[in-house]
């Protein structure tokens, strides 16, 4: 009887963490990928993460093809996580009390072309830990993505 009880505890806490992510200023959910994207290569693409949330982006149309003008070189992502207390609420409640990680995300690409440019850019995502978060899952790349599209748009307005 007490292994069971335990074996479910443990099993409960784990599931109040369904990690999810949303974009932190409202205004970013509301940007809309150009139309006129201009047509771009990854020189690279072994960086998966990064390459997955500039694809998630929209931003460029990226091709395979290296005969386009257009080159970006991505770099490495870094990150600056918070401390992780916030968590201790919704583990306690099993999940029902909502808690959220505002981690920050450096993501920066070279744009290099014509002109070369260096972009910079400080995406806005934070981790949402609510068991809820496990019937509307919302991915890293696709929010990060989003943030990155929102930044990218506000700085060439």
């Amino acid at each position: 009887m007490n292994k069971a009880f335990f074996l479910i505890l443990i099993t409960l806490l784990f599931v109040s963490c369904v990690p999810s992510y949303r974009i932190s200023h409202k205004i970013y959910k509301e940007a809309k990928p150009s139309t006129n994207k201009v047509k771009a290569l990854v020189i690279n693409k072994e960086l998966k993460k990064e390459y997955k949330i500039l694809e998630k982006s929209q931003i460029y149309e990226l091709v395979e093809d290296d005969s386009y003008q257009v080159k970006i070189k991505l770099d490495s992502m870094k990150t600056s996580l918070v401390c992780g207390n916030g968590m201790a609420g919704s583990m306690l409640t099993f999940g029902l009390l909502p808690s959220s990680l505002p981690d920050e995300y450096y993501y920066g690409f070279q744009e290099i072309g014509d002109e070369n440019k260096k972009f910079e850019f400080n995406l806005q995502v934070i981790q949402s830990l609510w068991l809820f978060n496990m019937f509307y899952p919302k991915g890293f790349s696709k929010q990060a993505g989003k943030a990155l599209l929102a930044s990218y748009q506000e700085r060439n307005k």
